[in-house]
């Protein structure tokens, strides 16, 4: 039992966990709590439960942590040297990798289950799940998530849908798109929801055409992007990606505030073990996966005859030598971090490391920012980068060229993981939804 200020704890458990910690945050106690820290985890590590996760702070640096809690914009945390801390949630741009150590070597921090069917809405959020039917007006469908059951989608908050398949690239907003089973690609207008699929007038008809949901593939939507910047970004193991406000964490549980389609503003609680990752605005910046960022190959993408394009997922990225791509940078952006490393875990080459030999750069605005070399000796980097102040020429593009040695693209593959842009607020947004 230990006294404080007259008050009595008995180290009996989780029982007492959340009051601890209550204790442990006492600004009349601080000293006496950061002394205290390291010996509960040697002592009593019931006393406080904790999960492994990652702080990525606003220069993009990272550090291993285990997490106790996230309430009233501070996050309570032990460090690497286990010792307890405290911190503003303001100083961090991310929380990933929760529950999830990386492995000797391991850099990737994906999520678990991601479902192929999914939609894309105009402010981001990413719903993973199955087309159920028409909704209560030819303008809505309903959509059945996993997690959270039928939600009805309004056509304009709509950006993609996919049913099988990559997901219509959003290069082209001059028109809707539609991907068919068989390849076929029409562009159009989408006219809204029948009840056998989708109803489509094609460029150049006059006529519209009701395409049975059966025979789509995917569906791109020329619906202007939403940014709301004072939202958190909530990433959950299936892929789910929601808006959140006012997020705290425990011991097993994540609270926060959000808005599912066609439903209000409600507090959902689900599982810490089901969030994989939380990119957090209260510092004024953002977080962007590289991958979001409109982008086109401009060189390489064939090996031997063979088309090797880059394949992108959330957090993640696959690049075969050589490669050039070219990522348009929206405002603001001012860092770009990534871990790269040849794939050594399952399901790579055998002896990939006796042959790969190749190159990675970044360039931006003609200048050249980094430079590394791959191969055996040096197979993993963590690059990143302060992004030079943009000249006259608003239009900025950070060029990526991945050049394979001197024998050649033999076994020239490279793994991004947590390829993220920093952006800085650059003028207010309407968040009037929130």
């Amino acid at each position: 039992m230990v006294i404080f200020d007259g008050r009595c704890s008995m180290f009996d458990g989780q029982h007492h966990s959340d009051a601890l910690l209550e204790i442990l945050k006492s600004k009349t106690i601080r000293f006496a709590a950061l002394a205290l820290g390291s010996m509960l985890i040697l002592l009593a590590p019931r006393a406080a439960a904790v999960t492994p996760a990652t702080l990525v702070d606003s220069r993009l640096e990272t550090e291993s942590i285990q997490l106790a809690t996230v309430r009233d914009g501070v996050v309570v945390y032990f460090d690497r040297d286990r010792r307890l801390r405290e911190a503003p949630l303001r100083d961090f741009v991310q929380i990933r990798a929760i529950g999830k150590p990386p492995p000797s070597g391991a850099t990737a921090d994906t999520a678990d289950e991601t479902e192929a069917a999914r939609i894309e809405l105009v402010d981001g959020q990413s719903l993973p799940g199955r087309w159920l039917r028409s909704g209560s007006d030819t303008e809505r469908f309903v959509w059945e998530h996993p997690r959270f059951g039928p939600l009805e989608i309004p056509m304009e908050d709509l950006s993609s849908l996919t049913l099988v398949g990559e997901p219509i690239p959003g290069d082209d907003d001059s028109a809707d798109r539609v991907r068919l089973i068989n390849g076929d690609e029409m562009a159009g207008f989408v006219a809204g929801v029948a009840e056998q699929g989708l109803s489509l007038i094609p460029d150049g008809v006059g006529d519209p055409i009701v395409l049975p949901i059966d025979r789509v593939a995917a569906v791109r939507l020329a619906n202007p992007i939403e940014s709301v910047s004072d939202a958190d970004r909530v990433t959950l193991r299936d892929g789910t990606v929601l808006l959140a406000r006012g997020i705290v964490i425990t011991a097993d549980e994540a609270r926060f505030d959000a808005a599912l389609p066609g439903r209000p503003m409600r507090e959902l609680a689900l599982p810490l073990s089901a969030v994989a990752r939380i990119e957090l605005t209260a510092g004024g910046a953002q977080l962007l996966d590289l991958g979001s960022l409109p982008r086109e190959v401009t060189g390489g993408g064939e090996v031997f005859g063979l088309s090797m394009l880059p394949r992108f997922a959330p957090a993640s990225a696959q690049l075969h030598a050589p490669l050039t791509l070219r990522f348009e940078l929206p405002p603001g952006a001012t860092r770009f971090a990534v871990e790269a490393s040849l794939p050594t875990g399952p399901g790579a080459p055998p002896r990939l490391l006796d042959h790969a030999d190749l190159e990675l750069v970044f360039r931006l605005d003609g200048q050249t920012l980094e430079r590394r070399r791959f191969n055996a000796d040096e197979p993993r980097h963590t690059i990143n980068l302060a992004l030079p102040a943009p000249g006259a020429d608003a239009d900025r593009a950070l060029i990526l060229e991945l050049d394979p040695g001197a024998d050649g693209p033999v076994f020239d593959r490279l793994e991004l993981s947590h390829p993220v842009l920093l952006v800085a607020p650059v003028e207010p947004i309407d968040a009037s939804r929130w």
